[in-house]
């Protein structure tokens, strides 16, 4: 091999290496875009000036840059997709063949969950150049499910196939010659420098290996400093003379005389001086690490860590705005889209439509009708969606839709006899003759449940539109579809422009004529789409164009060129250094340590393996140079979380070495910090409130409004001063209530001798989401004797000139120890021991009340009865 080793010992001082002289006229392949920017900078995006800068004779590019130029569509997100689709098939049938195993199946679908992790292991072995058959040796049921799909995807969809051949070319002079001119605008090249890979990845290797067999010359040149080799051991191992690369004595390696203070601390040295500034700090809790990494950045300090994918994850979901173009399902649309995207039932073989994923799409916001968004009506969807309970095929939405107007119009509908002209009078006229504003699916607004219900008719035809029965489908139709029927319906006029943008975006990139002539059924598609929405085929869902606030840990041996402020987060013992890396499901190191040994065996061995191993096995050799990297810089600042998923961490042996080497004291992060003895001694104020005159209630207030007032203050101010009137929303209340419903009917026409059977049939029928042993239930309680210890409500209440029968309060209270604390209280009310004022802020000590009250879910005073230690059995019913 005609390589040789060039080294230098500062990169800010590259400019004047003697080593770095004598190869500065031939191009260079990089590591990163930040070693290429630091080398000839970008003034126009990153403001950054690179050390040679205007200097026509460097020629730099990145590595990444030629992998594109040979392969444009390989490991590019239109090609997971197409692969992901193909998957996603192969799954299906996997299911459909060996799926009658209970066992079996649920490991294949929990398999098909990590379709992305799968894909990106069959990519990396490609690029390594390892084939399905070299795996064969495996007794790992999951090796094998690889070796499947994978084979499934090279004669079902042409991206490997593609990938191979593009790869095959690499061998002819003529495919460089036009790379080369593409990129360094020139054919003659006889040498290559390859600067800062502190390893080598497989297809990195093929790249290097292709351009020797045609005769170029490969030198490779990187920062080094020989009077420390401890902080320098990872370019050791990886320019190995095992691995191919001159001894280290040929070598031709500048030198220094610079004092390095943290060079010779790592080699051992005590050292009691430094030469720069040196923090470490300690967060106690993630929020405090959210908190102060948003400072640092915006004071100009360049964050890293060697976990750079959990800092992000952490920060991305507090700033947003700082990681780039925001991918598709990080907005409400594209949260509609993936919902809608997956209403299709593998299964089932049809659209299932779910309560939860009508809500996903009415809480996206898209869904709109006549100028009104579905996010505004939320809570009048969620009351109305009992009725809906258990409904999933199209048809039954359908038919349960119409049978909900039905009986509106026949049922509810006809209680509402001709009211008062006054609104004061009318509106409790409405409550007190209306039984059925007890329950929330009775009690939303006509025209709002008009434009509920024609919305989730809007989304049955468009998931019709979509999906085709167990037909196959052309992926670029399906796409299609999806793009017309988000135009094609009316959308929210408070949707951002930058959404539809997204999505024009989205719709463009999928849509590209390239490999997309297959077909294939709507489930796959439905898949592949939804991996694509969630970010799972990148590493992160962080764009190039902008990383984010916390930089991957091999960036920092170019953080010279930022501000010389740098921070080092994330330095626990498990992070920096850490141990070796984990293989990407399903893959193991065992299973490539013997696929690499059964080549050797049979006299094929493909070398490429030993880069992948060398990558996994030397995590803490790269980290242990990048810290060295970071501590060159004037402002340092290293952190760790103590304390994170109730996990207590470690700080880093290195901060360990740092604070014994110069005494330093970690610092811990108190920008809110608030001492006690500030809080006990600050003042307290008196809630403002005017007293409640009680004998300013108007006289038109019904009975029942008075004993939810009398009973509870909050209960009266939620009720009827935030809403027309209150009504009972969660399941377990409106059984109840139903109960007294048939009570009090039965009640009300027991002159007529009509059987409480009747009446319970009836009933029941107006709610359809009823489950069979809630009807059993409400049936054993209404066939039973009645509690002789009720209250007997056989009076009348006048309001408007209007008389109602007071049965109806036992529908407003359905259990009877309620209903007997409320009257009790509301008797009190014209008396001395009767409540006077609003208290908002009183306690309730009886738990039943605050559990058959219809604002228990969000109040904040509620109770309930895990609770209350109370040895006696609750007993809820009658």
């Amino acid at each position: 091999m005609n390589r040789e080793i060039y080294t230098y010992t500062n990169l800010e001082q590259i400019a004047n290496s003697q080593s770095f002289q004598k190869i500065k006229k031939y191009p260079q392949l990089v590591v990163s875009s930040n070693l290429r920017k630091s080398m000839v900078g970008d003034i126009d995006h990153d403001h950054v000036r690179g050390v040679f800068a205007g200097d026509s004779v460097i020629k730099v590019e990145e590595l990444r840059s030629i992998l594109t130029a040979i392969d444009p569509f390989w490991a590019t997100d239109p090609a997971k997709f197409e692969q992901t689709v193909t998957l996603s098939e192969f799954f299906r049938k996997e299911i459909h063949t060996k799926g009658d195993d209970v066992e079996v199946r649920k490991w294949l679908v929990g398999c098909r969950r990590n379709s992305a992790q799968l894909l990106s292991a069959i990519n990396l072995l490609e690029e390594a150049d390892v084939k399905p058959d070299d795996l064969s040796f495996s007794s790992d049921r999951n090796i094998h499910l690889l070796i499947d799909a994978w084979n499934y995807l090279i004669e079902n969809n042409g991206t490997i196939n593609r990938f191979r051949d593009n790869m095959a070319k690499l061998d002819s002079r003529a495919k460089w010659n036009e790379i080369f001119l593409e990129k360094f605008q020139t054919k003659d090249v006889d040498t290559v420098v390859m600067h800062g890979f502190y390893y080598i990845t497989p297809i990195q290797q093929r790249i290097m290996n292709s351009l020797e067999r045609l005769g170029i010359k490969l030198i490779f040149l990187f920062q080094y400093d020989e009077r420390y080799p401890y902080v320098h051991e990872i370019w050791r191992k990886t320019y190995s003379e095992e691995n191919g690369y001159p001894e280290f004595q040929d070598w031709i390696k500048d030198n220094s005389r610079v004092v390095d203070v943290y060079g010779s601390l790592f080699e051992g040295e005590v050292i009691n001086k430094r030469t720069n500034k040196l923090t470490i700090r300690e967060y106690s809790s993630v929020m405090e690490f959210v908190n102060d990494i948003k400072s640092e950045k915006n004071n100009k300090v360049s964050i890293y860590s060697s976990n750079h994918l959990t800092a992000n994850r952490i920060l991305q979901h507090f700033y947003p705005q700082d990681y780039g173009e925001r991918k598709l399902l990080s907005y409400p649309i594209g949260q509609f889209v993936a919902t809608l995207n997956s209403l299709w039932d593998e299964e089932a073989e049809d659209v299932i439509l779910n309560e939860d994923r009508i809500i996903e799409c009415f809480s996206s916001g898209w869904l709109a009708k006549n100028g009104v968004s579905g996010k505004e009506l939320m809570q009048d969807l969620i009351n109305i969606l009992p009725f809906f309970k258990g409904t999933e095929r199209l048809e039954d939405w359908e038919k349960k839709i119409n049978y909900l107007k039905q009986i509106k119009t026949e049922v509810v509908n006809s209680f509402d006899v001709e009211l008062d002209a006054d609104e004061r009078v009318s509106r409790w006229q409405h409550i007190a003759g209306n039984p059925f504003t007890n329950f929330g699916v009775f009690n939303v607004e006509e025209d709002k449940l008009d434009t509920i219900l024609d919305l989730i008719k809007q989304l049955i035809e468009m998931a019709r539109d979509l999906f085709t029965k167990s037909t196959e489908i052309n992926i670029g139709v399906h796409i299609k579809k999806l793009e017309s029927i988000l135009y094609e319906h009316e959308m929210s006029s408070k949707l951002f422009d930058e959404e539809l943008e997204v999505v024009k975006e989205l719709f463009t990139k999928l849509d590209e004529p390239e490999g997309y002539s297959s077909k294939c059924f709507p489930g796959d598609i439905a898949t592949a789409l939804n991996v694509y929405l969630s970010g799972r085929f990148d590493d992160n869902e962080l764009q190039p164009n902008k990383v984010g606030l916390v930089y991957p840990m091999f960036q920092i041996d170019s953080s010279v060129f930022d501000n010389n402020k740098v921070h080092i987060c994330l330095c626990d013992v498990d992070s920096m250094p850490g141990g070796n890396k984990r293989y990407i499901w399903p893959l193991t190191g065992r299973v490539i340590n013997e696929c690499l040994l059964n080549g050797q065996k049979e006299g094929r061995e493909n070398k490429l393996i030993r880069n992948l191993i060398e990558i996994m096995e030397s995590n803490a050799e790269s980290n242990r140079y990048f810290m060295y990297c970071a501590l060159k810089n004037k402002d340092v600042t290293l952190s760790w979380i103590s304390e994170m998923r109730d996990k207590l961490l470690v700080p880093s042996p290195y901060i360990g070495l740092l604070k014994e080497a110069f005494n330093l004291e970690v610092k811990n992060y108190n920008r809110f910090y608030i001492p006690y003895e500030r809080v006990e001694k600050s003042e307290t104020g008196q809630l403002r409130m005017a007293p409640y005159d009680n004998d300013r209630m108007p006289d038109n207030i019904l009975k029942e409004a008075r004993m939810d007032y009398a009973l509870c203050s909050l209960r009266y101010i939620f009720g009827y001063v935030m809403e027309k009137n209150p009504s009972f929303e969660g399941e377990f209340q409106q059984n109840y209530a139903i109960t007294s419903l048939i009570r009090t009917i039965h009640k009300l026409l027991k002159e007529d001798n009509v059987p409480v059977t009747v009446v319970y049939d009836n009933v029941v029928n107006l709610f359809p989401g009823l489950r069979k042993v809630e009807r059993r239930q409400i049936k054993d309680y209404i066939t039973a004797e009645d509690n002789t210890n009720d209250i007997d409500f056989a009076g009348t209440s006048e309001c408007g000139n209007r008389k109602y029968t007071e049965e109806r309060i036992r529908i407003h209270f359905p259990n009877v120890k309620v209903r007997k604390a409320a009257l009790n209280e509301y008797k009190k009310l014209n008396t001395p021991d009767g409540k006077v004022g609003m208290l908002i802020d009183e306690e309730i000590d009886m738990v039943d009340i605050c559990t058959f009250c219809p604002h228990q879910s969000f109040c904040r005073k509620a109770k309930y009865v895990i609770d209350v230690n109370d040895d006696e059995e609750e007993r809820y019913y009658d």
